[in-house]
């Protein structure tokens, strides 16, 4: 089967900017403002992944595109999930600032994050045993989310491998 990779490019910048603007439009009810807001994340980073998609398309870009499709296969399940109940949306939304927190504290352990005041002084210590940077809800996985929503074939098959 031919691909003409020029008409797929064309698609997804399209797309992309389609998803770009749909994240910037004014809302049209407060009803569900955190489903809202990780619909408008959700637009937007699958945006960006869509333009990395089409820039990468010409080449020997071939795994870095298939990441960033398991990226987009994630973030569609993800934002399904979060529809569902604005408990969700507000799980999806705390779990950003958690996994920023796990994140925080691997690197400071191995040395590579460092908190630090106006002076320059280390202050990462202090930090950590002060509690800040302690994980709170442990996020659920994908597999789970799909599961609950009714995408767990849609999760096997295109994001399981």
């Amino acid at each position: 089967m031919e691909h003409n990779v020029d008409l797929i490019t064309r698609d997804l910048k399209l797309r992309s900017e389609v998803m770009a603007a749909g994240a910037s439009m004014p809302a049209m009810n407060d009803a569900n403002p955190e489903i809202d807001r990780v619909m408008r994340q959700s637009l937007k980073t699958g945006s960006e992944l869509m333009a990395s998609c089409a820039t990468l398309a010409f080449g020997p870009h071939e795994l870095a595109v298939n990441i960033l499709i398991r990226s987009l296969i994630e973030l569609g399940l993800k934002a399904h999930w979060a529809t569902l109940s604005t408990e969700n949306a507000k799980h999806l939304l705390a779990s950003s600032k958690e996994q920023a927190k796990a994140i925080f504290m691997v690197n400071a352990g191995t040395g590579i994050a460092k908190i630090r005041d106006k002076d320059g002084n280390d202050l990462t210590s202090e930090f950590v045993e002060s509690g800040r940077a302690k994980r709170g809800q442990k996020q659920l996985s994908v597999e789970l989310m799909a599961k609950q929503c009714g995408l767990q074939d849609i999760y096997n098959i295109f994001y399981r491998f």
